[in-house]
């Protein structure tokens, strides 16, 4: 099946421009789900994140590292 570009790039402009934009902070590289939940390499899936302003529309956070689980 082909993929239709139009619809990728389209998909990608909704990311970029939606009210769901993430500034990282530390080491949490990769992406950040909106529940502010670290996606990302070296950390486990659904790692927590600590908000540095809550409330804010822009979420600074940093991913916790949990080395026992």
């Amino acid at each position: 099946m082909e993929k239709n570009p139009s619809f990728i790039l389209s998909a990608l402009l909704f990311i970029s421009f939606s009210s769901c934009m993430q500034v990282y902070q530390g080491s949490c590289r990769g992406f950040l789900n909106c529940d502010g939940h670290c996606k990302s390499i070296g950390y486990r899936l659904g790692e927590a994140c600590d908000p540095v302003e809550p409330g804010s529309s822009i979420i600074n956070c940093y991913c916790h590292e949990y080395p026992w689980l």
